[in-house]
């Protein structure tokens, strides 16, 4: 009757406020799941981009073509190579700000500058339980977008 009217507003409420209360606890969640388990990730990570870079170098019996740099840093990874075309990558995961930075250094050609991108990557928990990085679709694809660009311009 001309009460359903309100019933029907109420349960929206109701039905908001409850679903705020399950958005909060699923972030609350993912938060610590992230917390506990993006450190390991971000191992695996570096692990793999390590292994990818050796490789890398194998496949290069000339000098100038290969890394110079293949370090693991105290937060994640360098990778260098000082002959054109010269790139340096620095990806670092601060576990304090749960941000990785990603910090590419290339030289596009020989008559020019250095040119840096840098990025920001943030670890999402998805639904499943597995935690990715925005912008990736798993810590493999990650790896390789670090090795990737010392292909560009061989």
């Amino acid at each position: 009757m001309s009460s359903d009217w309100i019933k029907a507003r109420a349960q929206q409420i109701k039905n908001k406020d409850s679903q705020e209360r399950s958005d909060k606890d699923w972030n609350l969640y993912a938060e610590r799941e992230i917390k506990s388990k993006a450190p390991a990730l971000w191992k695996r990570t570096v692990d793999l981009t390590l292994t990818f870079a050796r490789e890398f170098n194998a496949s290069f019996p000339e000098k100038e073509r290969r890394m110079d740099t293949i370090q693991d840093v105290p937060r994640g990874v360098l990778l260098h190579r000082s002959y054109y075309p010269a790139v340096r990558i620095r990806a670092e995961y601060f576990e304090d700000r749960q941000v990785l930075a990603v910090s590419i250094v290339r030289t596009k050609d020989q008559s020019s500058n250095p040119s840096e991108e840098t990025s920001e990557h943030y670890p999402i928990l998805q639904s499943d339980g597995v935690i990715l990085w925005d912008g990736s679709t798993d810590h493999e694809s990650l790896a390789r977008s670090f090795v990737e660009p010392f292909f560009a311009d061989l």
